[in-house]
């Protein structure tokens, strides 16, 4: 009999144990995201008890009306709409923490209240492959580069608000910054990007790592070499925007002779051939190929466009010769 009253018991719990055992990732997800703050009513409530010297705006005369979705992690979006063909409708963009409201008119995006620093300083964390990293919703973004290449730092800003930067880089051999402010690459390595990010009242220093590979020497030529054959090596450079001069070497005279970009074989042998950059971009001379050269002395043969000519040759001569023998047959056949 007590076994029978307990069941329902137990059971009961363990339901309860697995229900929370299914919901708990998705709340452990959810404590990694950026929180959602206040809530979209919430902010309609703001902005209505603000003055309309801070918004511009009668709230007599507009209706208020909110996404409830957050945008870029930090603005809830409220749309204040004018019954009155004379006003202009407006859009105002809410922190999510209430600490800022931004108005957005056609003349552009205006601060009304508050500041701008509580969303340069926020930072949550999110997971990744690599374990959990700390995330912020205002931050410099690095542009994709490569040696020889120019192009500027950027920053994601919520709403794309209008923001400035400073940019300075710690290795100028690796990376330079110009005047406008544009990163500049030079050779493979890696150089800290550093400066200040600013949106209106408020400012950060940033710093990101900038990591340039090395460029890739891609190198084509033949396994092996017939004694005095010469062929012309087909190079490559991966990874830079302008490529630079190619220049080849050997690690053996006597069996083979480097003419610029053509291999001379000289004698039965072994021979490296190298190959590298003159500009040092960071490049590393790679030796691409052992070349081995057959002792048999190259003969050069005939090209297919050579082999074409002889045919067509031949066959002229052959219909001349077909041509004659028939009128030959046919005068034979008129004399009989």
């Amino acid at each position: 009999m007590i076994f029978f009253r307990t069941r329902p018991r137990f059971l009961t719990c363990l339901c309860l144990l697995l229900a929370a055992l299914l919901l708990l990732p998705a709340f452990v997800a959810r404590a990694n995201e950026p929180d959602a703050g206040a809530g979209s009513s919430a902010a309609v409530t703001f902005l209505s008890g603000l003055s309309e010297a801070e918004t511009g705006i009668s709230m007599n005369d507009y209706s208020l009306s909110s996404f409830g979705s957050l945008l870029d992690d930090w603005f809830y979006i409220v749309n204040a709409t004018s019954s009155s063909p004379d006003k202009e409708d407006v859009q105002f963009f809410i922190a999510k923490d209430l600490s800022a409201v931004y108005s957005l008119r056609s003349e552009g995006v205006t601060l009304v209240y508050g500041s701008a620093q509580e969303m340069m300083d926020y930072e949550y964390t999110i997971d990744t492959d690599e374990g959990q990293v700390k995330e912020t919703v205002v931050r410099a973004i690095l542009p994709d580069v490569q040696i020889g290449s120019q192009a500027p730092v950027t920053v994601r800003v919520p709403a794309n608000l209008p923001y400035s930067i400073t940019v300075e880089s710690s290795n100028l051999d690796v990376a330079s910054v110009d005047e406008d402010g544009q990163l500049i690459i030079h050779k493979a390595g890696e150089a800290l990007i550093s400066g200040t990010i600013t949106v209106n009242n408020a400012s950060k220093d940033y710093s990101v790592l900038l990591t340039v590979d090395g460029p890739i020497i891609n190198m084509e030529v033949p396994d092996s070499l017939f004694v005095g054959e010469v062929y012309n090596i087909i190079a490559e450079v991966a990874g830079v925007s302008d490529s630079p001069e190619i220049v080849f070497s050997t690690d053996d005279n006597d069996v083979i002779r480097i003419e610029g970009t053509r291999i001379v074989a000289l004698k039965a042998g072994e021979a490296r051939i190298y190959a590298g950059t003159q500009e040092d971009i960071g490049a590393e001379d790679i030796g691409a190929v052992v070349l081995v050269v057959n002792p048999t002395v190259y003969e050069s043969k005939p090209s297919s466009s050579v082999l074409l000519i002889i045919l067509a040759i031949v066959f002229v001569l052959l219909a001349a010769v077909m041509f004659v023998l028939v009128r030959r047959l046919k005068s034979s056949r008129k004399g009989k």
